[in-house]
């Protein structure tokens, strides 16, 4: 039994003590209403006080667990950040939580044999990644889009190219990298790579200058309108080689750069890690990989035919864009696999697009996702019947659509937009609430990262005081609410 009376343990045993002495009181308080209870005393002002009674001891109770839940991240302030037993205990059990449990197959089967559910990723991405004999072998239908390229590169250009990087832009590429990130399956981190690179950058400039000779790498174990938000399926994943060699030969490019960019493509093999287990070596027969420094640049270029044909059949009057002050036309908008097309809201606009995309998916071994593709209907009292057949969604007024990252629409509410904002912050602060941070922490997150995530809405969108309120009191929540609780 402590002597709270004569205990002279400090600070943190008198506090203790304190907590002692109101849990006692609480305790001795609801003992003798029990005891009236028991009486048959059921008088208005007894019951009032249990009830208020109760609350007090659920409010000491939670304050007590909540107490003792910030308690159990003082090990983890101590050992999880160091290769210790109990981080490795930590990230087993994490992955134990995330793994793929179970799988359903097309046919409706279910399997929970983890050796099976490996076999059948496997599988999958092994058929996602089989070179198209139909799509390569289409030659003819390769041709007829390719004729549509009016861009080609220039020799000086092509010089620039094919010449050997120097030490110079090695240093500097490597400056570059994305911070606490791993290149390859070894996990080095690029903040490894830039502490070593003083002795190894001698060997690296060796692999490019014997990459650059051959092109290979070494082989490892009110006007009517409809805005049309297109969806390729694995826009990356898909994109035919010889398709890809086609359109760089087509735009005269060096044949030394496009051997190059085949031995980068070739080359290529991927693993899948699923349950803390890895699938066999699935080589790469079609697809650039995400990732990879030249990837969009690629897929760019692999564009550049379904852009040819929209500019021909605008400028032969088959396809009707948009109109923009100056007697311009809006027809597409592209970024990386994000495609948006502008027409005016005719059926035959529509037929046209739709043989456009059906002439590029072929020989490009693109797919377009009808489900996941929007249509979004400008100035129109009613919503055409041949707009209803598409297939596609079809976004009303006053509904948000998402293009590159920005909620967007016809008729959209400054109100829609700051909710928006406020949900997507929400949901981020509460991911960071169960993680205990610290005040340091949360002011950080606060001022560095919390801003990020409306900076590049506000940039084209700017909210009313009412708006830039109901943020601000998201942060102080975070803030200070928190801060109560520790």
């Amino acid at each position: 039994m402590v002597d709270l009376a004569n205990d002279s343990g400090g600070p943190a045993a008198v506090a203790k003590g304190s907590e002692l002495q109101q849990w006692c009181r609480l305790v001795e308080m609801w003992n003798m209403i029990d005891c009236r209870l028991a009486d048959g005393d059921q008088s208005e002002a007894l019951m009032i006080r249990l009830e208020e009674l109760e609350q007090e001891l659920r409010t000491k109770e939670n304050q007590e667990a909540e107490q003792w839940r910030r308690r159990s991240r003082a090990r983890w302030l101590k050992d999880g950040d160091a290769p210790s037993q109990y981080f490795f205990s930590q990230l087993k059990a994490k992955h134990q939580r995330e793994g793929i449990k179970l799988l359903t197959l097309d046919n409706g089967e279910v399997i929970q044999s983890e050796e099976r559910i490996l076999n059948e990723i496997e599988v999958f991405y092994a058929d996602l990644y089989q070179q198209d004999e139909e799509v390569d072998g289409n030659q003819k239908a390769r041709e007829r889009i390719l004729s549509f390229i009016s861009t080609e590169v220039t020799s000086n250009q092509n010089h620039k190219l094919v010449t050997v990087p120097t030490m110079e832009e090695l240093e500097e590429i490597v400056k570059r990298l994305p911070e606490e990130k791993a290149l390859g399956l070894d996990g080095a981190t690029t903040e490894i790579l830039r502490k070593c690179l003083s002795f190894m950058k001698g060997d690296c400039l060796k692999m490019l200058e014997s990459f650059w000779a051959d092109g290979e790498c070494a082989y490892a174990t009110k006007q009517e309108a409809v805005l049309i938000k297109l969806d390729f399926e694995k826009a990356y994943d898909r994109v035919s080689h010889a398709y890809l060699e086609s359109v760089l030969t087509k735009m005269q490019f060096a044949p030394h750069f496009i051997r190059l960019i085949r031995g980068l493509l070739k080359t290529g093999a991927a693993i899948v890690h699923t349950n803390g287990l890895f699938t066999g070596e699935v080589q790469l027969g079609r697809g650039v990989q995400q990732g990879c420094t030249i990837a969009p640049f690629m897929f760019a270029l692999c564009t550049e035919p379904l852009m040819g044909m929209l500019r021909a059949y605008q400028n032969e009057g088959l396809l009707q864009g948009i109109k923009l002050p100056g007697g311009r036309h809006a027809l597409y908008n592209l970024f990386a696999d994000d495609t948006e097309l502008s027409i005016q809201a005719t059926e035959s606009n529509y037929r046209e697009v739709k043989g456009i995309l059906r002439h590029y998916e072929h020989p490009s071994g693109a797919k377009l996702n009808v489900r996941k593709s929007a249509m979004i209907p400008t100035s129109m009292q009613e919503i055409p019947l041949w707009l209803t057949r598409t297939g596609c969604k079809i976004a009303r007024d006053g509904e948000i659509v998402l293009h590159l990252g920005f909620p967007g629409g016809i008729e959209i509410k400054e109100r829609q937009i700051s909710m928006y904002l406020e949900e997507k912050i929400h949901a981020r602060t509460s991911s960071w609430t169960n993680r205990w941070l610290t005040w340091t922490g949360r002011i950080v997150l606060a001022q560095k990262i919390m801003p990020s995530l409306h900076a590049y809405v506000l940039m084209t969108f700017d909210l009313s005081a009412k708006g830039y309120k109901a943020l601000e009191n998201i942060w102080r929540t975070f803030i200070w609410e928190q801060g109560r609780m520790e």
